[in-house]
């Protein structure tokens, strides 16, 4: 959608812990087509960590329609038209736009996954009203196989999301559990103050001086210890294992 501004930072950071063993699509790469290519489903189906940096909504009169939003695709053509409508009031068309739970419950196979990270927005929002079970996006990721899910219970900020993941992945390692990790993650960001944060993006991150200076200058909008607010951190939990 073109308005999350720190996802590509987030992705490409974030790639480093995986090189040479990634498959990304980016920006309006990331389309609905692309997703259901047999390729591409091969992949996934052998992937050990699936991330997303994207839009998410919940449907709570529909909860199968919640999704994760991808780029739009205006070759794809349909009758069919199912909309999501987010907190912002933008509606978007999951049939040409979105990777429903429907669709994750219907077509993803996941059991080689390991973790399936959101990074987006109410993607932990949950429905019971059809079933004794609950019923989100999540839960579909663990139906197709992922015994971990990282998901988020409202909208979250796109800054302070980007370096959430990011630190979450330097938490996470063998030995660590993805709620250690997530747990780690959230102290970190909870107590680090600006000076800490920009030497972190400098000497741990290997930021350029222009990355460091566009992150300090988007800190004018915080406080001194830029994410201590629960806002900021504590809508993403773990769920699984």
């Amino acid at each position: 959608t073109q308005d999350l501004f720190y996802t590509e930072l987030e992705v490409e950071t974030i790639r480093q812990n995986f090189d040479p063993n990634c498959y990304i699509f980016k920006n309006q790469q990331a389309t609905k087509q692309t997703l259901n290519r047999p390729e591409t489903r091969d992949q996934m189906r052998g992937s050990r960590y699936l991330h997303f940096a994207c839009h998410g909504g919940f449907d709570p009169a529909n909860p199968l329609n919640s999704a994760l939003i991808l780029a739009g695709d205006p070759l794809l053509e349909s009758d069919e038209r199912s909309t999501l409508t987010l907190r912002d009031g933008r509606n978007f068309d999951t049939t040409q736009q979105g990777l429903t739970l429907k669709e994750i419950y219907t077509n993803l196979e996941l059991n080689a996954c390991r973790l399936v990270m959101l990074s987006a927005c109410e993607t932990g929002l949950l429905s019971t009203q059809l079933t004794d079970e609950y019923v989100g996006l999540a839960s579909g990721f663990l139906y197709a196989g992922s015994p971990s899910v990282v998901n988020s219970l409202w909208s979250v900020d796109d800054f302070a999301t980007a370096f959430l993941a990011i630190r979450f992945y330097q938490e996470f390692t063998s030995e660590t559990s993805v709620a250690k990790a997530l747990k780690n993650a959230h102290n970190w960001m909870r107590t680090v103050s600006q000076t800490e944060f920009l030497n972190w993006c400098r000497t741990d991150l290997n930021f350029s001086e222009d990355e460091v200076d566009e992150c300090e200058l988007r800190l004018m909008d915080y406080e001194d210890f830029p994410f201590a607010a629960k806002q900021y951190w504590s809508a993403f939990n773990a769920i699984g294992l």
